[in-house]
């Protein structure tokens, strides 16, 4: 009998020892398999922190918050100024605590910017979006903020807590101020030639003429005229001062408390100097835009820096309220207007002719309360803000004494006539105001006109810190 043929086949497979395993070996197993999992559970956490750390130290920051025109703010810059921002108003509070004692006003501010950070944070990005389009606007009128400028700006600031200036103040001697004499006299048939000056002289109108009634044709009677008076005026005197600080001391507080303004905002928040006078750049920037706009809008009279005073008449043809609604420029030339336009032309056509004023008012201005004064308007002493536009500008700069019109304004057509005119200056510090709510007015508008598209969640962004109560912690603590 031959031996079977086993090649090709599978082999039988031994099987495992039975023998068992320990106690102290399984539990070595199952440490070792819970060591396994804590440490990739432990793995798994530190990337995802480590990727958390990543977004938020590197992501986020380099991310745009907002875009202006094509022109990104990165997070990081508008966390930094915000943090800047909180910091400069928790000193404010800090000076104004040591300078009035006045903790309750402290207090409320310190919740007040604690408990609502975007307060500061929709203001901040307001500023960085309007940053970058004055930006645009000055490169394009060649301006430029150079460091003096907002050295300026760091100045101005420090010397509102300090009440030192490094800016020379002009000492002028006191004089006696004089009072211009002002007369408005109504003008029959004198030339005269349009003069911003002080005072105006013409010639007073002769009495109504060619009325059947004279008591139908009321007169007008000019003002008295002002006589001059022989009788002295008081000498102003100089009032004493107190001594002023050299301007050698002067420099050294302002740099000492600049340094202070840097150090401190370094060791309590962390804050750049650099990032702090980038603040003062943005004032620099605007007052430098707002002379030079606010310029170009009185050259081109847009904006005014004098003041009419003014005593004039009129005869209005008024339109139907109807037709007054919508009023615009172009209504003027309107077909529905052009009746009382033909009208308002043939009352000029009168006066021209001869015709007396206060006859004509009398009879056929629209409007009742001047008419039955013969057109009489009386004095203004601001006739742009007292009078519509229209109007306004041709008190401004019609010849004195001559008819003017027919102008048109959303009440209908006037023909005007000014009786005396007086344009001065308007005083600096008003002026100044004028200049300021125009060039607000400006900004706004500039804004309007901008593509800006803010990041969706961007409140979650503003940083929270410094917080008031950290900082102010010894303010607090002495008055609880």
């Amino acid at each position: 009998m031959s031996k079977r043929d086993t090649r090709g086949r599978p082999q039988k497979q031994r099987t495992l020892s039975n023998r068992p395993i320990s106690r102290a070996e399984q539990d070595y197993q199952r440490q070792r398999l819970v060591l396994l999992i804590a440490g990739g559970v432990t793995v798994f956490i530190v990337i995802l922190l480590v990727l958390a750390i990543v977004n938020e130290t590197v992501v986020v920051p380099s991310q745009a918050i907002s875009e202006v025109n094509g022109v990104e703010i990165k997070t990081r810059d508008f966390q930094e100024r915000v943090k800047a921002e909180r910091w400069i108003t928790i000193d404010g509070l800090r000076q104004y605590y040591e300078e009035t004692g006045d903790y309750d006003t402290v207090a409320n501010q310190i919740a007040l910017l604690d408990r609502d950070p975007l307060n500061i944070g929709a203001r901040v990005l307001d500023d960085m979006e309007l940053q970058i389009l004055l930006e645009a606007e000055a490169k394009a009128r060649s301006i430029e903020v150079d460091e003096a400028a907002i050295q300026a700006q760091v100045d101005e600031f420090i010397s509102n807590f300090t009440g030192v200036s490094t800016t020379p103040t002009p000492t002028t001697e006191p004089t006696a101020e004089p009072s211009a004499t002002w007369t408005p006299i109504l003008l029959a048939t004198a030339t005269l030639t349009p003069s911003i000056t002080p005072t105006e002289t013409v010639t007073p109108l002769p009495p109504v003429e060619g009325c059947q009634d004279p008591n139908d044709c009321p007169t007008v009677t000019p003002l008295p005229t002002a006589t001059a008076s022989n009788t002295p005026t008081e000498t102003p005197t100089a009032t004493p001062t107190d001594t002023p600080i050299s301007p050698e001391d002067a420099a050294a507080t302002q740099e000492r408390f600049e340094a202070r303004l840097y150090n401190t905002a370094d060791e309590e928040a962390n804050i750049d100097r650099d990032v702090l006078r980038d603040i003062f750049y943005l004032q620099a920037l605007r007052d430098a835009l707002k002379e030079a706009v606010t310029n170009e809008q009185i050259e081109n009279g847009e904006l005014l820096d004098t003041r009419v005073k003014a005593t004039t008449r009129h005869i209005l043809i008024s339109v139907p309220q109807e037709l007054q609604r919508g009023y615009s420029e172009s209504l003027c030339e309107s077909e529905d207007w052009q009746p009382y336009a033909e009208k308002a032309q043939q009352v000029l056509d009168l006066l021209n002719s001869g015709e007396p004023f206060a006859a004509v008012a009398f009879a056929m201005s629209d409007d009742s309360g001047s008419a039955v004064n013969g057109g009489m308007l009386g004095e203004t002493t601001d006739a742009d803000n007292a009078y519509v536009e229209p109007f306004a500008k041709a008190v401004r700069n019609s010849v004195v004494g001559e008819y003017v019109g027919p102008v048109c304004s959303q009440f209908g057509f006037h023909i005007i006539q000014v009786l005396s005119r007086e344009i001065t200056p308007i005083p600096e510090a008003e002026l100044e105001s004028i200049r300021e709510n125009a060039y607000r007015e400006w900004e706004l508008d500039l804004t309007i006109g901008a593509d800006i598209q803010r990041r969706t969640g961007w409140e979650d962004r503003v940083p929270e810190t410094p917080k008031a109560e950290d900082i102010l912690r010894d303010i607090i603590d002495e008055n609880e």
